[in-house]
């Protein structure tokens, strides 16, 4: 048609300028070891429509290449951060954009260029003849998470390409892509395209779109994965909202029995289960991504029986040991799940229920910020029944440790937030449970000591970079510090404004450390008798105002240190001895 004719021309136009612009816009600009790039945006297309679509099987069939997920940072704009880095002014770069309204029309959009690399002014060039990276973006359809869209990228001879485009197909596309960004198979970001597109053509630019090369590898396109996030999507505010209906109902049950020092035996045991069993079904709702599909029925019998195999656990030490026991016992059996976690990449929060899901764009590896209120309370769940300070302060320093080194958590929020909880659980416990001038020393200790281990291992001990090398190295001094901590705050008061029942984990981390600190008869005789317990739950407390101003996430990194420490005081007091008398 007159139409298809005329954008044939105009992309045949772009391609031309842009690539004689690449050629002689510098003296150092015609790098032998450059590549055109050309990108197409493809409009509303999922990954299985992108692997499936026989234009997109020709290309990426013609060279190497494969298809992954694309988790883009802005919004419907996978090209968003290379258009920042390449800015407006400079010569042209040899990377061509095109934009596509379907798969159906990519081959009327690149066919143009692909002929300008093998018969227009690219032959010129001092580059191996016809090789180019072409690379294939979408945005997501409108009924998609609106982040979430697919790439395809190939490396390869342009006329290779226009041969399979003129056959009309290609083979199923068997390899998918990745980046450090992600350390996933089957996916990669927004950031990697521009990164790619700009070593690949060896341009200058203007920004840093802080990502990484995009690396073929032997694994298949993640339709899987597309499908059981899209489950995890339509599954999390509902089972959010009944796990936190539960979590509410089982909270103030047992605050009314322990206030109103009220309830037969039977009941108060009931109510203690029933409360502690909060913190299992936590670390239950990040587990559940290793489900292969999210449904309603999967993943509430999976919570039902993380959460009995944990309460049935518990039941059995404390008929032999005690509530305390019970509790410490639980501590380790989540220490152990984050450290099986570390050891299979975290994939669980590729998908989780909980949030800090990776495919909504947050952390790719490592320890998400919402579980770090669990690790934490796990450490002093078992710090409070080990034989010495000591004992306790080194398990604490080790969690901080695991949540911030490059080959497990590579968290620095995660880190400094654990490392001051060692700070204040060795200076309670040094000071009789009061709070002294000491204890803040002791957290500047742990915390310098902490961070500085953290930032040597990433920054010289791994060749891979990471959120904290990032970090590390555009602080900018202390100016960019405070910089850096003013943003985080203002993201943490941002993500409440967006959503005020982020306000719920911040009032109720207050309410508890007052109920703590200053308890009603119900729980008064229950922690005075356990001073170190009570030394943990004021160290689970304090530690999560800590992780408000330390991470970028403000509630949600707070949420689990009220869980584990509101679920640990009732449960402790609803079925310690000396509470038991009192009620009695």
């Amino acid at each position: 048609s007159r139409t298809g004719r005329a954008a044939a021309l105009a992309a045949l136009g772009v391609a031309c300028l842009s690539i004689v612009g690449f050629g002689l816009g510098g003296e150092a600009t015609a790098a032998t070891s450059a590549s055109p790039v050309l990108i197409v945006e493809i409009d509303a297309t999922a990954l299985p429509e992108l692997i499936a679509s026989p234009p997109v099987r020709a290309l990426v069939g013609a060279g190497d290449g494969g298809a992954s997920l694309l988790v883009a940072a802005t919004p419907g704009d996978p090209l968003a951060q290379l258009t920042d880095a390449l800015g407006s002014e400079g010569r042209p770069p040899a990377i061509v954009t095109m934009r596509a309204a379907s798969t159906e029309r990519l081959t009327a959009v690149i066919e143009p260029a692909l002929l300008a690399v093998t018969h227009g002014p690219l032959t010129e060039l001092p580059i191996e003849q016809g090789t180019l990276v072409v690379m294939l973006v979408t945005t997501p359809p409108p009924a998609d998470p609106e982040r979430l869209g697919a790439a395809a990228v190939v490396v390869g001879s342009a006329g290779s390409m226009l041969d399979a485009l003129e056959r009309g197909d290609g083979p199923p596309i068997e390899r998918t892509l990745t980046s450090d960004s992600t350390r996933r198979a089957g996916v990669v970001t927004s950031a990697d395209v521009a990164t790619t597109a700009i070593d690949a053509s060896d341009v200058p630019v203007v920004g840093d779109p802080d990502g990484s090369t995009i690396d073929v590898v032997d694994a298949p396109p993640p339709v899987g994965l597309y499908e059981r996030y899209l489950d995890q999507r339509r599954l999390a505010v509902p089972v959010g909202i009944v796990t936190g209906l539960y979590a509410f109902a089982a909270g103030l049950l047992g605050l009314i029995l322990v206030l109103a020092r009220a309830g037969s035996p039977r009941v108060r045991t009931f109510a203690a289960w029933a409360a502690i069993a909060v913190v299992p079904i936590t670390a239950g709702l990040m587990l559940v991504g290793h489900l292969d599909r999210l449904t309603y029925a999967s993943v509430f019998a999976f919570l039902a029986a993380v959460a009995a195999v944990a309460v049935l656990a518990m039941a059995l030490v404390r008929r032999d040991a005690g509530s305390l026991a019970a509790i410490a016992a639980l501590g380790a059996g989540l220490l152990v799940v984050f450290a099986v976690e570390a050891a299979l990449g975290w994939t669980a929060t590729l998908t989780p229920l909980l949030g800090g899901a990776q495919l909504d764009g947050g952390r790719f590896f490592g320890l998400p910020n919402v579980q770090i209120g669990l690790l934490m309370g796990a450490s002093l769940y078992v710090a409070q029944r080990l034989p010495s300070t000591g004992a306790g302060v080194v398990l604490i320093l080790a969690a901080a440790l695991f949540a911030g080194l490059p080959w497990t958590g590579s968290n620095i929020g995660a880190a400094v937030t654990i490392a001051a909880a060692a700070g204040i659980w060795w200076g309670l416990r040094a000071d009789e449970g009061r709070l002294r001038p000491g204890t803040i020393l002791r957290v500047l200790a742990t915390v310098a000591g902490t961070v500085a281990l953290v930032v040597v291992a990433h920054r010289y001990l791994t060749d891979v970079p990471t959120h904290i090398s990032r970090f590390a190295s555009d602080t900018g001094g202390v100016v960019g510090l405070w910089d850096k901590f003013v943003d985080r705050l203002g993201v943490g008061a941002d993500l409440i404004a967006r959503n005020p029942f982020g306000l719920i984990p911040i009032l109720g981390i207050l309410a508890t450390l007052w109920l703590v600190l200053r308890p009603p008869s119900g729980l008064r005789s229950s922690l005075s008798a356990h001073p170190a317990w009570r030394d943990a739950l004021v160290t689970i407390l304090l530690g999560s105002v800590i992780a408000y101003v330390a991470n970028d996430s403000g509630a949600a990194a707070i949420g689990l240190g009220f869980g584990t420490a509101l679920g640990g005081l009732l449960y402790v007091s609803l079925t310690d001895a000396p509470a038991k008398m009192e009620a009695a």
